[in-house]
């Protein structure tokens, strides 16, 4: 879409040539006679597609030939499309297509489409001269702007457009805007009055509480009939039709806005469900108050509707512990007894009369299986993010029921569409936590699927957990194939609470070009056996042909159907489904899709080589759901290789491609190692637990208030009992598989791998398809030791994967080899350990690149690194500037600033840290120090943290140049935890030019700087007038920081009784660390000795005040266990010693010892206030004193046997 600022300046430039051609346009018969940028349902082309369209109108005596002529969305291209042979007789039309199809023959088609937000249309003689202009207006969806009377009259809108036919419909001088309310949608804790206002005086507001439209036609009520009864058995009692209203007003005075839980539910009490109505809530549920508001005034087309719900509680936000999604519906779309989609309604009773002898039986009959763009109605939605007090996201959109069966249940799925004849095109906010996607076409409210309350076996309930299939497919969301995101919210409709649902993505074109940018012209999706949803069948039917024509056990044929089929996706679903005992599939819930190519494009970027691939939804019949008690026993791999089946869950036809590609024995072995490779990760039962427990944990708060609303449940813990049979699925599943793997496959016995690393920041393993590490869902994040079961016989791959800097070097253990790829026949278990050293290169640590993902015209405090390697690293601007930054407006806004700057360059660029990719100047972008560079005594610096976990001769290197601020940098370095700066010599001062030159600050030579945490690096500016204030600045660019990696290993460290070691445990350091450790006995006692590896090394310990000691380990060049002994001497301690506080003065850090446990310590000023507390059961206790002043402090130690106080100094260093 062209920005308003730019479609501004064209407008200008070329209103004098449109005004010095009036003569041209007024001595022609042709215009542009209406026109509709935004066709939703008004009328569509042969191809059946609402596309936009522009209507000519010849109002002469004579034809008028077109060829040559030129049709346009832009001024400087007016022959942007041009026309061909054709004529438009006197008082004719012509209906020309602005699809972008570009089509000459037969219907017309241009080559560009309309921007309804409003651009400019041309029509054009081929001698160049205008002939009709349309200047930018924005037309809203399925409204038409058009003259009347036609070819000469004023322009319009019509909301009854008629292409291809005279304008005779009502026109309307303009649109009106929506009323403006005082009030945000979202949470308050008392009641206000709530105004409505209009920038048109003339206008008038309409203005319902009830959700429905607001209208002119609607102020003395509407009513419509609804039902709560229907006959379930054929000598069921029938229930009668009731009556309800709803209604519009006229705004004349403030709406008090109010806590309406009191007050009696209006929807909640009506039947969804041809079962009597046990689902009603005992009390009045939790309610908001929906407003929505319409101007209309006479000539003018009246607004769209505004709307906004308000929540009036105590507790503010925190009322409803989750998003909330609040839905504006008039209420007859769901109620209505003859049009209601969440009833039964007159469908049910027509089945009745069909059917008199009969029961209802599943899928039961009603309204809402009503399907289709009939059944779709408007409403809005409001979005309320848990952290959010107020809607962050407030649109028009229509709303169908979705789903198979389960739209017979109580609560029912709900369907989202956006559209442009609601208002918005896409639903524009990133619902989903940790997804990349932001702008959605379609939504699901989901009510839990199968998975909800009650069965649809009978008119028993059996209330289910709601999470299971989101859960289901959480655990299988990095394989190959696409699941649907998931984010549990709470729905309110009308303001009523209407429970827990799920919102997840819906699986149709939208999606496939959202995620994989394929146009639905370009793609196959089909659902069940071949049904097309969009594209066809054609290429699906030829796979299937030549799978059952030629046998998959030829590898040559095998072969051929991988350039049709995707084999990880495919195998990669089958084993999901599998796993979770999915038993309403595979002739069920089956979506399958591709790119329509002509031949398969191996070098195509993923989705885009014409492959087959598979799309997870509705499993919730697995985990549990059918099938109990013990339904984790199910074969489900015999189940989906079944033979000779015809009906669901599982006909002939639904397993025959399984049992196919299990023909070829590469797939076969593939499938089974990659079955054990997920039950060792994701199927893992206690990363499943874990998932389990993370998702139930986010939605048991909203629980038992969904329980009350729906009346299905007693207490939380009878739904906690439904969760435990996931649980016991689980714990057993994988056990089973195993079994199962064996039995079908006439496998051999389970063997057992332990794979290890010599250290685990020298690399990792992939063992098969997967790589051991914190990454891969189901490895733990210190995965090492790894251990996995495999099958005896079944050949296993393992790959040694050295970590930057490193290098593979061997394996040992039950196997040795030189080569990084291990390949074992396994006749048991074994054990190997793969072997890394360093490179001792120059390694990239951190990589500042300055591209276009910077905020522009804003001043920035922090840059993030684009490429780490470590953690902490980050640049901090410190201004001169008093309080920076500043808000815009401000008199100091964007002075003394960093800000982004146009400044590319590809000195220092470093390919390494930017994906490989070659520089690029079009995304590359630099920063600025700008002027002031001194305000008073402040001056502007540039702070660089640089930590160096494990690196040493670490060199900072960077792109600078001058731009009339400053002639020098001074640069000096830190390397304490409290910072201390010093210089390099002859390296502290760099001149600087108008041109960019590379400064290298090589710290090599300072060991201070190797395997560091508080590195850090201070730029500052040498000028001759830093507090100038010209626009002047410096450049930054391309910032990194280079260094060698050390050789990494382990140090146990470990204290015998009566004493400690800080720090102790297992920790890891390198062969350039410097740790320095404290060696603590405790009251009454010495150090007896201090070993390294089992020799002493007591004389290396500096005892200090004869009592505890201090010693610092350097130049690890092994693994190493540090280890500390204590004896008891209370004779040199004297009376009173039991407990012991120390050193004193102190200044970094304060130690207590105890003979006797110790249960609460107590820091206190002079004053006997508190500053610190600490509950322990312990005899050590450091106490860190970086937050404290120099003084003196009180410290009260509490032991088993009696208090202590002690007077200690404090002594901090001044800066």
């Amino acid at each position: 879409m062209k920005s308003l600022q730019f479609k501004l300046y064209r407008y200008i430039f070329f209103a004098a040539i449109i005004l010095s051609w009036q003569l041209v346009l007024h001595a022609q018969t042709l215009s542009i006679n209406e026109f509709m940028a935004s066709n939703s349902s008004t009328i569509s082309d042969e191809d059946g597609d609402f596309e936009d369209w522009i209507e000519l109108y010849n109002y002469g005596d004579d034809p008028v030939y077109l060829e040559g002529w030129g049709l346009s969305d832009d001024f400087s291209n007016p022959f942007r499309w041009v026309f061909p042979d054709i004529a438009i007789g006197p008082g004719e039309y012509l209906l020309v297509w602005a699809s972008g199809k570009d089509r000459k023959q037969g219907v017309l088609h241009t080559n560009f489409s309309i921007d309804a937000s409003g651009e400019e249309l041309l029509l054009v003689h081929p001698s160049g001269n205008w002939v009709d202009v349309v200047n930018p207006i924005a037309v809203p969806t399925d409204i038409s702007y058009g003259r009347k009377p036609d070819g000469t009259g004023d322009w319009f809108y019509f909301d009854e457009p008629t292409p291809g036919l005279p304008n005779v419909t009502e026109g309307f001088y303009g649109i009106l805007p929506p009323p403006e309310f005082s009030h945000h949608g979202g949470f308050y804790e008392e009641s206000f009055n709530l105004i409505l206002t209009h920038s048109d005086p003339e206008a008038i507001i309409i203005y319902t509480t009830d959700g429905s439209n607001p209208t002119t036609a609607n102020l003395s009520g509407k009513t419509y009939f609804y039902k709560n009864q229907y006959a379930f058995y054929p000598d069921s009692e029938d229930g009668e039709l009731l009556v309800n209203q709803f209604m519009s007003n006229v705004y004349s005075s403030p709406i008090e806005i109010v806590d309406r839980t009191p007050f009696e539910d209006k929807l909640t009490h009506k039947a969804t469900t041809v079962q009597t109505p046990n689902y009603f809530p005992e009390e009045p549920v939790f309610k908001g108050t929906v407003i929505g508001a319409k101007a209309y005034r006479e000539g003018m087309l009246p607004s769209q509707t505004a709307s906004h719900t308000f929540f009036i509680s105590q507790q503010g936000r925190s009322r409803i512990p989750l998003p909330v999604v609040s839905i504006a519906i008039q209420e007859n779309y769901f109620f209505d007894y003859e049009k209601g989609i969440y009833t039964p309604g007159i469908d049910a009773d027509d089945w009745r009369v069909s059917f008199p002898d009969q029961p209802f039986s599943w899928p039961f009959p009603g309204n809402f299986h009503r399907r289709g763009i009939d059944y779709e109605y408007f409403g809005n939605m409001e979005f309320i993010p848990e952290d959010e007090s107020f809607s962050v996201l407030n649109q028009g959109l229509g709303i169908r029921i979705h789903g198979g069966g389960t739209r017979s249940f109580p609560m029912k799925s709900l369907r989202l569409y956006a559209r442009g004849v609601y208002g918005e095109n896409t639903f524009g906010y990133p619902f989903f936590k940790g997804s990349e996607y932001d702008e959605f076409k379609r939504l699901i409210l989901r009510n839990g699927g199968q998975d909800f309350l009650t069965t649809h076996w009978g008119q028993g309930e059996n209330p289910q957990t709601m999470f299971r299939d989101a859960m289901s497919q959480r655990l299988v969301n990095h394989l190959h194939f696409d699941i649907q995101l998931y984010e549990p919210v709470i729905v309110f409709i009308n303001g009523e609470y209407w429970g827990l649902h799920n919102i997840r993505e819906r699986y149709d074109k939208h999606y496939l070009e959202r995620v994989y940018g394929l146009h639905s012209d370009s793609i196959d999706l089909l659902t069940m056996r071949n049904d097309p949803i969009e594209g066809d069948n054609v290429h699906y039917n030829q796979t299937l042909d030549f799978i059952e024509e030629n046998s998959l056990s030829d590898d040559q044929n095998y072969q051929y159907i991988l350039t049709r089929i995707d084999e990880k996706s495919f195998m990669d679903y089958q084993i999901a489904n599998i796993y979770l005992r999915n038993t309403d599939w595979p002739g069920n819930n089956i979506d399958y899709w591709r790119k329509r190519t002509e031949q398969f494009t191996p070098d195509a970027p993923y989705g885009h080589d014409g492959r087959w691939r598979w799309l997870l939804y509705d499993t919730d019949f697995g985990f549990g759901l059918v099938g109990e008690p013990k339904s984790y026993k199910h074969n489900t791999l015999e189940f989906a290789t079944a033979v000779g089946l015809q009906n669901w869950p599982n006909p002939d036809w639904s397993t025959f491609m399984l049992r196919s590609f299990l023909e070829n024995e590469q797939f076969k072995h593939k499938f089974i190692i990659r079955f054990a490779d997920l039950l060792n990760t994701c199927f893992h039962h206690q990363y499943v637990l874990q998932t389990i427990e993370e998702m139930k944990s986010t939605i048991t708060p909203a629980m038992e208030e969904h329980f009350q609303r729906w009346s299905n449940w007693e207490n939380l813990e009878t739904w906690d009992a439904k969760v435990n049979v996931m649980r016991e699925f689980a714990i057993n599943r994988h056990n089973y598989i195993r079994e199962h793997l064996t039995d079908f496959f006439e496998l051999d016995s389970k063997v057992v791998i332990n794979a290890n690393v010599s250290h685990p920041y020298h690399g990792h393993i992939k063992v098969n398809s997967i790589e051991i590490h914190g990454d891969t869902p189901g490895v733990d994040v210190n995965p090492f030791p790894w251990r996995g079961y495999y099958f005896k016989g079944v050949p296993i791959e393992l790959v040694a994967l050295p970590a930057k800097g490193y290098r593979f070097s061997h394996w040992d253990g039950d196997y040795a080899s030189n080569d990084s790829i291990l390949s074992v026949n396994p006749e048991g278990d074994f054990s190997v350990t793969a072997h890394f050293v360093t490179t001792g290169e120059e390694l990239l640590v951190y990589y500042w690149l300055l591209d276009n993902q910077l905020a522009n015209d804003m001043p920035l405090e922090e840059i993030q690194p684009h490429y780490s390697i470590a953690g902490g690293a980050k640049i901090d601007f410190i201004s001169c500037m008093p309080d920076y930054p500043y808000y815009e407006g401000h008199q100091y806004w964007r002075m003394g600033s960093m800000e982004r700057r146009n400044e590319p360059t590809p000195l220092n660029y470093r390919p390494a840290g930017n994906n490989d990719l070659p520089y690029n100047e079009s995304a590359m972008r630099a920063i600025q120090i700008k002027q002031p560079l001194a305000f008073g005594d402040n001056v502007s610096s540039l702070l660089l943290h640089l930590p160096t976990p494990d690196i040493k001769d670490p060199i900072l290197r960077f792109a600078v140049k001058d731009e009339g601020a400053a002639k020098g940098l001074l640069i000096d370095y830190s390397t304490t935890e409290e910072i201390s700066w010093q210089s390099l010599r002859n390296s502290n001062t760099i001149p600087l030019t108008d041109q960019y030159q590379l400064v290298e600050l090589d710290l090599s030579n300072v060991e201070a700087t190797y395997d560091n945490p508080h590195l850090k690096v201070r730029i500052r500016f040498i000028s001759d007038n830093p507090w100038a204030q010209n626009e002047k600045r410096v450049i930054f660019n391309n910032i990194t920081l280079d260094g060698v990696v050390c050789m990494a290993y382990t140090l146990k460290s470990l204290a015998e009784d009566n004493g400690q070691i800080f720090p102790s445990g297992i920790m890891n350091i390198s062969c350039c660390s410097r740790k320095e450790f404290l060696v603590v006995p405790n009251a009454n006692h010495i150090i007896e000795n201090v070993w390294l590896d089992g020799v002493s090394i007591l004389d290396d310990v500096e005892i200090i005040d004869n009592f505890y000691g201090t010693y610092l380990f350097e130049s690890p060049y092994k693994n190493h266990e540090l280890r500390a002994s204590f004896a008891y001497a209370p004779w040199l301690f004297g009376d009173n010693n039991s407990v012991v506080v120390y050193p004193n003065p102190a200044s970094d850090a304060l130690f207590v010892a105890s003979e006797n446990e110790i249960n609460l310590i107590q820091l206190h000023d002079l004053s006997g206030r508190l500053l610190y507390e600490y509950d322990c059961t312990c005899n050590n206790h450091k106490l860190n004193l970086f937050n404290f002043n120099t003084g003196i402090y009180l410290v009260r130690i509490f032991t088993v046997k009696e208090i202590f106080t002690r007077k200690v100094q404090v002594l901090r260093p001044a800066f």
